[in-house]
């Protein structure tokens, strides 16, 4: 079952918001961990709604997993989201966390 969050800005970020759905999380046919994010558009700053598909590894989720990503999410209905799922791209990376661990939310990460 997917997960719902909705955003609301405060301070210089009120009047900003959006909702961020988990569409799916799992690990890929590689054994690695991915999950997808559909974004709703965030009408105060113009920005689009988005899908993103992220991977604890670099160049993401295998080949195999990514075209199981992307049909499911067509299957799901809407065209918005079979729109998005069209438009997925590779994201540059610059390997600046190449050997790096994952990143663990600190206690100051938890009171932002």
């Amino acid at each position: 079952m997917a997960d719902v969050f909705d955003f609301a800005g405060t301070g210089k970020l009120t009047g900003v918001n959006n909702t961020w759905e988990l569409l799916a999380w799992g690990e890929d046919t590689c054994g690695e961990g991915y999950m997808v994010i559909y974004e709703t558009a965030v009408a105060a700053s113009g920005s689009p709604a988005g899908l993103d598909i992220e991977s604890r590894v670099e160049g993401g989720p295998s080949a195999e997993t990514l075209k199981a990503i992307l049909s499911a999410v067509r299957r799901l209905g809407g065209g918005e989201l079979r729109g998005l799922a069209g438009e997925v791209k590779k994201v540059p990376e610059n390997g600046a966390r190449r050997g790096q661990l994952p990143v663990v939310c600190d206690e100051g990460c938890r009171e932002n």
